[in-house]
């Protein structure tokens, strides 16, 4: 048997994931995502009755998707999936509906688990899957990640910190958090919250700040017990794959980030690669009702998985082309944004922090001399504290400069 591999946005159900989002491996049984395409794939000289019957063994009834015509049964799933439903779909690793079945899966933003019978490999690009031999597995269904419809808050959603420590504590003590005493070196640092609220990081925790590796201890300090959130920001990804060993540029602040951990120890280090690859595109909170991504999340991405949403939201609706200063054109997703989920964001630095299509930005870029914001939720308060002073200069005037 091969066990699960890595899949965007998977969480194990007692809420540990590995690195990546990957649910970790439950001997004996075959973790697979509550909202997902689930796929049983057999070789053509396998009988397709035998495959139905063993996907009637192992799912619920309203979730098969056993038409007669392959054809049939990749239109039922998708219909199912449009509507984050899990779909169950029995095919032949040679039926040409099942790149149609990828293809949906794709489109509509889903896992995609498969059940291999009969030496059947796994698709292209499916990496979690489970490979029959003997006796079927048991299957045990885990959230996506991002789901924390079960969390009903009252939170504290703090813009883009961007390595400014002490504006970050300034804003934590500003909303009622006490902050524990500073001390030099790489322990985590803590945090207490008022009664019983949580704060939730933007992403965005590095960069252009003075104090990068302190505003990482406080935010890591914070997410480890438990009174945090944080999902990834475009800056944190980057950091990631830079201690990940990639070749990236070093700009916009990365440069002196990198500095700041070169005198750190390896295994601080490591605890930050570790912290950054385990954090999600977007979570989703309050029985539905909030929505927090770096860059904002379009409706019909959200509490879904896969590489464009994950794309969109650290980097936003971009187009691929450059603006007269260089900057990624992004287009103005909020403009047209008409759910009722709330969607707070930041990535684009504005000092016109306000409610907009139920949606708001809070990254009124502090370390370009801005403020550092926070939203209060359920109340939609908005709280900020001034920049101590400027530690970068904007490429591009801040919005409502």
């Amino acid at each position: 048997m091969r066990e699960e591999g890595n899949i965007d946005g998977g969480r194990s159900g007692d809420g540990s994931t590995a690195p990546g989002g990957a649910p970790r491996r439950a001997g004996g049984s075959f973790e697979i995502p509550d909202f997902a395409l689930a796929l049983i794939l057999f070789p053509e000289t396998f009988d397709r009755a035998e495959a139905d019957a063993l996907a009637r063994r192992l799912f619920p009834a309203d979730e098969l998707c056993l038409a007669p015509e392959p054809e049939a049964r990749v239109v039922a799933a998708e219909t199912r999936l449009k509507q984050r439903l899990p779909a169950v779909v029995a095919l032949s690793a040679k039926d040409k509906a099942l790149q149609d079945a990828l293809r949906a899966a794709r489109t509509k933003h889903a896992p995609v688990a498969a059940l291999l019978l009969a030496g059947a490999a796994a698709p292209p690009g499916v990496s979690l899957f489970h490979r029959l031999e003997g006796a079927p597995p048991r299957l045990r269904r885990a959230p996506l990640q991002c789901d924390r419809r079960d969390e009903r808050g009252p939170f504290d959603i703090i813009g883009d910190v961007h390595g400014c420590y002490d504006e970050l504590v300034a804003l934590l003590t500003e909303l009622g958090w006490r902050v524990k005493a500073f001390r030099k070196g790489e322990t985590l640092i803590h945090a207490e919250p008022p009664a019983g609220r949580r704060a939730i990081f933007v992403g965005d925790l590095v960069d252009r700040g003075p104090r990068n590796v302190d505003a990482l201890r406080l935010a890591m300090g914070m997410v480890k017990d438990g009174v945090a959130h944080a999902v990834i920001g475009n800056h944190d990804h980057k950091l990631m794959r830079m201690l990940d060993g990639a070749n990236v540029t070093r700009n916009h602040g990365l440069a002196e980030t990198e500095q700041e951990l070169l005198s750190c120890s390896d295994q601080f280090r490591e605890k930050v690669r570790q912290f950054m690859s385990e954090r999600p595109d977007h979570l989703w909170f309050d029985g539905g009702a909030l929505i927090v991504a770096h860059a904002g999340l379009k409706a019909h991405m959200h509490g879904r998985a896969g590489k464009s949403v994950r794309k969109f939201a650290m980097f936003g609706d971009i187009t691929g082309e450059r603006d007269a200063f260089g900057l990624p054109v992004r287009l103005d997703w909020a403009e047209h944004y008409r759910a009722e989920t709330a969607v707070v964001y930041g990535h684009t630095p504005t000092l016109r922090n306000h409610w907009r299509n139920e949606t708001i930005c809070v990254d009124s870029g502090c370390c370009f001399g801005g403020r550092l914001t926070a939203v209060r939720w359920p109340e939609r308060e908005l709280a900020s504290v001034p920049a101590l002073r400027r530690y970068s200069e904007p490429i591009k005037p801040l919005d409502g400069a």
